[in-house]
């Protein structure tokens, strides 16, 4: 991969040649940067390598994982693995018609390049000595990936969203995953994933730092408030509910037919109750839904 994007002039035989000129290779073995970007199971030597994806339905007080996956391979396989991952737990897509087009656009949830830039960037600089997993978390409102390691001494989140210098926590590993083509190196990551999130019109992403972790967290989109902005599948609850005046989770699930899973269904209710399409009586099992204030007024 780095021959082909011509970022590295060397044989791509000559690996002992590779590791010793990328300063991979100390005092006759090789280096932890060499072990976490090359190694068959780094986590061996390294736990902390490993990164967790969690899809929490109920949000972090809720009591179950829809997904709880472990990524246990070296940090450039889990760069490949991360992606398709999230594109098939990360909420799905948005549907509208537009107001002077007929054909119908459909968008991911969450900008995938913008997703893509934030997990590289976790890979790449967080804190390898420190004893934490990385961690993407996937919330009904929000999307967080957490990384072990406060910012580089004179960065702050503020700074994120402006010009400012690349300083690679993990040099090594950065100018790897440069060579590879995946990431620049010019400090300019974070300010693409914020204009990608506000080009696909969701609030500005929020970095956190502390001592001990740097949080990323996208928003998703704004409650659905306008009709047009009702997807299909969206569009036939609330014909059910017109026709039996109160569903509960479970009957939309089976209305809708076997194609559509219950995290969609609860998703898609969920969208609806905070877009005031419907009201949520009652809890647990009992759980039913009625028509909100946003249907009457239509």
């Amino acid at each position: 991969m780095a021959v082909k994007s011509e970022r590295w002039q060397g044989s791509p035989d000559d690996i002992e040649g590779f590791l010793h000129a990328l300063g991979l290779v100390s005092f006759g073995g090789v280096t932890n940067a060499a072990l976490l970007l090359f190694g068959k199971q780094p986590s061996r030597l390294l736990p902390q390598a490993r990164v967790r994806l969690l899809v929490m339905p109920e949000g972090k007080t809720g009591n179950r994982y829809s997904l709880d996956k472990t990524f246990d391979a070296c940090v450039l396989q889990i760069a490949e693995q991360i992606p398709s991952a999230l594109e098939a737990h990360a909420g799905g897509v948005a549907s509208r018609f537009p107001e002077k087009n007929w054909q119908r656009e459909d968008r991911s949830l969450y900008p995938t390049t913008a997703l893509r830039e934030g997990v590289m960037n976790a890979l790449v600089h967080r804190d390898y000595g420190a004893s934490g997993s990385i961690t993407i978390s996937l919330l009904p409102d929000s999307l967080q990936i957490s990384n072990p390691g406060a910012l580089p001494d004179g960065l702050t989140p503020a700074d994120l969203k402006r010009d400012h210098p690349s300083v690679p926590r993990n040099p090594d590993i950065a100018h790897v995953f440069f060579l590879r083509g995946l990431i620049e190196k010019i400090g300019r990551g974070t300010q693409r994933i914020l204009e990608d999130c506000r080009k696909a019109g969701l609030r500005d992403p929020r970095w956190q730092s502390s001592g001990l972790e740097t949080k990323l967290t996208f928003f998703a989109p704004a409650a659905i408030s306008r009709a047009e902005d009702l997807n299909e599948r969206q569009q036939q609850i609330l014909d059910l509910l017109r026709e039996k005046k109160q569903l509960r989770a479970g009957d939309v699930a089976v209305q809708l037919g076997g194609g559509v899973t219950d995290r969609t269904v609860r998703n898609d209710l969920q969208l609806l109750v905070d877009g005031g399409w419907l009201v949520r009586r009652g809890r647990g099992r009992s759980t039913s839904y009625v028509e909100g204030s946003t249907v009457r007024s239509k």
